[in-house]
């Protein structure tokens, strides 16, 4: 995930560090890991652009955001966008405006991801249709918490939020988010609560850490919360031996 695209009332996004992109060598990254996918970000927090808002018609608001945020997305080498307005989602815009610009993005043929976090935003995404929407990125680590059953009870509840005849299809789309910056749950309690969620039947569809640079220079070994993550949805039985 590469953070953020800057929001614009009147959809001439930007992305807020032009010199990060050059300087993360995607395209040579790409090439020597074919599985890997980049996505740009929209929002983030609303300290840095992360106000949902519209000045314009909806309508033409949506096509200038697919345009703009198309140009990132191929100026940065990446695959598809995730959706991450931290703040004014609850405007009666957002709903028709998100879901018309997933879906102008998904029949371009781009990967399309929400970004709710539970305890913030989380009800305002559950109102959009799931049709465009490749994965749901929902970030448990907002929440701040340590207690493996609390958690465990909190990710269910992020899943009812959604009605219930979208419930299931949520379920399937959901990516687990957890930190790999000393935020709470903890690196073992996030991947406990991961485990007896897939044991039950109830599993998701991938794990989500934010960020990378912790994850490779902070994390202990490195890497970890993404490798044990992956191993236990494959079904295993890992030893939590991870630490920030």
């Amino acid at each position: 995930m590469l953070s953020f695209a800057k929001n614009s009332p009147t959809g001439d996004f930007t992305f807020y560090d032009p010199w990060l992109l050059r300087s993360l060598g995607i395209a040579a990254d790409k090439a020597h890991n074919p599985g890997r996918r980049y996505l740009i970000s929209l929002g983030g927090d609303v300290r840095y652009g992360g106000t949902f808002e519209i000045s314009i018609g909806v309508d033409d608001w949506v096509a200038k955001t697919a345009d703009s945020v198309e140009r990132i997305i191929n100026e940065a080498g990446a695959d598809g966008f995730e959706m991450q307005w931290e703040g004014n989602t609850g405007d009666a815009k957002f709903v028709p405006a998100a879901s018309k610009l997933l879906a102008e993005l998904k029949a371009r043929g781009y990967i399309t991801v929400i970004g709710p976090y539970y305890g913030g935003t989380s009800r305002d995404y559950a109102r959009l249709p799931l049709d465009n929407v490749d994965f749901i990125n929902m970030q448990m680590f907002a929440m701040n918490i340590q207690d493996e059953s609390s958690l465990a009870q909190h990710t269910r509840a992020a899943i009812e939020q959604y009605p219930s005849d979208r419930r299931a299809e949520a379920r399937r789309k959901m990516v687990f988010g957890l930190n790999s910056n000393h935020r709470h749950p903890s690196p073992p309690v996030g991947l406990e609560v991961l485990k007896d969620l897939t044991a039950e039947g109830e599993g998701v569809a991938g794990v989500f850490t934010w960020d990378a640079e912790h994850s490779a220079k902070t994390m202990s070994p490195p890497w970890c919360l993404e490798k044990l993550g992956a191993e236990i949805l494959r079904g295993g039985s890992p030893a939590m031996t991870c630490s920030w």
